[in-house]
């Protein structure tokens, strides 16, 4: 710790920081443009000047380290006329279109010149003019706000990857530009939009749409994948305008960023019946048909729920006290290994976030982190360019923003890693803080994946796993432990209620050749939702409080951002799961009731010692090749379907030669 003077009072702060960080840590804040906590020091902006004792001129804080005993002025005459004239430097081309910006009201070029410029202007020349860019249909550029701050030219290269933006020219003639024609091809070029302090890159979606002053804000959590991470929902009236991270220093995708304008596409509004063709129907004359086919017990022991892991932790618990009842079944073949997966996991306490400072080497195993968890992929190369890591992609190859060791290609040489047959098995013996990182696909392809996991919990109890999952709610789902679908269970059945599932190949192969009562709750309209006996809409998250448990094993709720437009105020799904409960109450327990049995399996010449004790059991393995599970990156699940922007941003980068490997 340093004893240091600032403003002639004494703080103890940490060694080996900046004084703009010394700063911000004991209250006191300093205006920027270029500096960011999450970007590299630049330096360029000066805006952060600062007088330091016995210092010939004003010094700057983004960039200066503190010392012991030193002395801070921020608010000393010099120091403001410093501001002053800075301010007045940047303001010599900046544009007078304030009323017309889209920044304006959240502007830190606004509010640092009310606050520190000056009211006069001495430049009596002509202003200068920078030619507009096309950086993709993310982005509008207006390049004559631009400030040269480069927040954007160290985004691309330190947090992307993509090295579009550059710093072209000298002096006055100086511009951010790409070195060639090409858009900013990236699944985070939103942020960009955030980092700018000025106009110069705004939404292309938010322009000309509304003022900070018009909008509410709310926060939610992002449902389009399994981190649950934290965002602010900007809403005008009744309609959402914007997605930000609710903390600056936070990253979002693109898919959560513009995922919102899906609300009011293809929204299913009324509930249908369809008999010769499809009719509305009235919700009492619903629950009347709903009640008579309860009534009738020989039906009600023949009910399949069929449901994914997009499905809220509370209607998943409603579900799990009918399962001994009615059939509750998931709509995809991997849960059973998510199940064993978290056996391992839930003792867990380190979390995505600072991701083990002390980890040195990471194992990704058959995944692409570009498409699966793109979050994750920005905190890797973050970390790797500090050289704090070292990663190996196991079972899979694929072409990344940063240096990664490509070891094997298929299932049987993975397991060969573990048995202590390859050179680098030497590595998962000496690092014991590793990272271990499973993909979905490694997943589906292998028959049995704890004998791996117990393997790693027992002889390297301090490295961290983590299962990466492609939906909101896959942990939740686990731990209930549901069973999988299946022809055989579809055949003895009389009805079928189908909620918020995907219309994917697999449920079209297995639910559409079934003549039977179908009764699909869906937020959007789809052709399985055309072969359904009914139709009832349901609330996307943004619309409904409902709980999730994330991959970090947090339990998160959403909340109400606005109240739903023209659909139906009351949540039928939870009706009819009450009236089962209701009327199941009153019978036997004489359904089925369905318990996971583990057997661990262990590997022959294993590399590590003490495991003759645990049983063997044969492995089903795959000597080809493993791919990826997601084509598409910004096409995934139902709202991001039926979502035009993410649709063009798909079309975008199919065209720019992206390879969703």
């Amino acid at each position: 710790m340093y004893s240091i003077k600032i403003n002639k009072k004494t703080f103890l702060v940490k060694s080996q920081i900046s004084i703009i960080e010394a700063c911000r840590f004991v209250g006191i804040f300093l205006p920027r443009f270029c500096y960011h906590e999450i970007l590299s020091v630049a330096g360029n902006c000066r805006m952060c000047l600062v007088e330091v004792e016995k210092a010939p001129k004003p010094v700057v804080g983004c960039a200066t380290p503190i010392t012991n005993n030193v002395s801070i002025y921020t608010d000393s005459p010099l120091v403001k006329k410093a501001r002053e004239n800075v301010l007045e430097l940047l303001l010599l081309n900046h544009p007078l279109d304030c009323p017309i910006c889209d920044q304006a009201g959240e502007c830190d070029l606004q509010e640092q010149t009310k606050k520190f410029g000056s009211d006069l202007s001495r430049f009596l020349k002509k202003k200068r003019v920078v030619e507009d860019k096309n950086f993709g249909i993310t982005i509008k550029t207006i390049m004559t706000r631009c400030i040269h701050c480069t927040r954007c030219v160290r985004f691309s290269d330190e947090i992307s990857g993509s090295f579009i933006f550059g710093t072209l020219n000298r002096g006055n003639a100086t511009e951010i530009s790409s070195y060639k024609t090409s858009i900013f091809n990236s699944e985070i070029s939103g942020n960009i939009i955030d980092l700018c302090p000025v106009g110069a890159l705004t939404s292309k979606q938010y322009s000309f749409k509304a003022r900070p002053w018009e909008i509410k804000t709310q926060e939610t959590i992002d449902c389009s994948d399994s981190l649950g991470s934290k965002i602010i929902v900007s809403v005008k009236e009744t309609e959402i305008i914007r997605i930000q991270p609710k903390i600056n220093n936070n990253i979002i995708t693109d898919k959560t960023r513009y995922i919102f304008d899906s609300i009011n596409k293809n929204r299913i509004k009324k509930l249908f019946v369809k008999n010769i063709k499809y009719e509305s129907l009235d919700v009492n004359k619903f629950k009347d048909i709903f009640k008579n086919i309860v009534n009738d017990n020989k039906n009600l022991k023949k009910l399949t729920v069929l449901i994914n892991d997009n499905i809220d932790s509370e209607t998943l618990l409603m579900l799990n006290n009918l399962k001994n009842h009615i059939e509750v079944r998931t709509d995809s073949f991997n849960n059973k290994e998510n199940f064993y997966l978290n056996q391992f996991l839930y003792n867990k306490t380190t979390t995505l976030t600072n991701s083990n400072n002390k980890t040195k080497i990471c194992f990704l195993f058959s995944i692409n982190l570009n498409t699966e968890c793109v979050l994750l992929n920005v905190k890797l190369r973050i970390k790797q360019n500090q050289k704090n890591i070292n990663i190996f992609s196991v079972g899979y190859f694929c072409n990344i923003s940063y240096n990664v060791k490509f070891i094997n290609l298929n299932l049987f040489l993975i397991l060969k890693l573990f048995e202590g047959k390859k050179s680098i098995s030497k590595l998962l013996k000496n690092k014991i803080n590793s990272l271990y990182i499973f993909g979905q696909s490694f997943k589906n392809r292998i028959h049995s994946i704890h004998p791996v996991l117990f393997l790693i919990k027992k002889y390297f109890s301090q490295s961290l796993i983590y299962n990466i999952n492609l939906n909101c709610n896959t942990e939740s789902l686990a731990f209930f432990g549901n069973r999988l679908i299946n022809t055989k269970v579809l055949k003895n059945t009389s009805s079928i209620f189908a909620l918020n599932l995907e219309d994917s190949i697999l449920v079209r192969k297995l639910v559409k050749k079934n003549k039977i009562n179908r009764f699909w709750f869906n937020t959007h309209g789809s052709f399985l939702a055309l072969t359904s006996k009914y139709v009832i809409p349901t609330k996307t998250f943004f619309e409904d409080e409902k709980y999730y448990l994330n991959t970090n094993l947090c339990l998160q709720k959403t909340q109400i951002v606005f109240k739903e437009n023209g659909l139906l105020s009351e949540n039928l799904m939870y009706y009819i799961i009450n009236v089962l409960q209701t009327k199941l109450n009153l019978l036997d327990n004489n359904g089925i009731f369905f318990n996971f049995q583990y057997e661990f399996n262990i590997f022959k010449n294993s590399l590590f010692k003490n495991i003759k004790s645990l049983n063997k059991v044969k492995f089903k393995l795959s000597f080809y090749p493993i791919k990826s599970v997601i084509e598409d990156f910004y096409l995934t699940n139902t709202l991001s379907k039926n979502s035009v922007f993410l649709t063009q941003k798909s079309q975008e980068n199919c065209k720019n030669n992206k390879k969703y490997i």
